[in-house]
């Protein structure tokens, strides 16, 4: 599921649906949602 949501949202910006500021915030908002997820599970 993230895989795609990252392919997906770097296809959107080469054909240009998605600027390049964007796609940057989906990916780094796409990144804490990983580490909160990892640190939940630890707990």
């Amino acid at each position: 599921m993230r895989k795609s949501l990252i392919f997906y949202t770097l296809l959107c910006e080469k054909i240009g649906i998605l600027s390049k500021e964007d796609a940057k915030i989906i990916l780094e908002n796409n990144q804490v949602q990983i580490k909160n997820l990892h640190h939940n599970n630890e707990q």
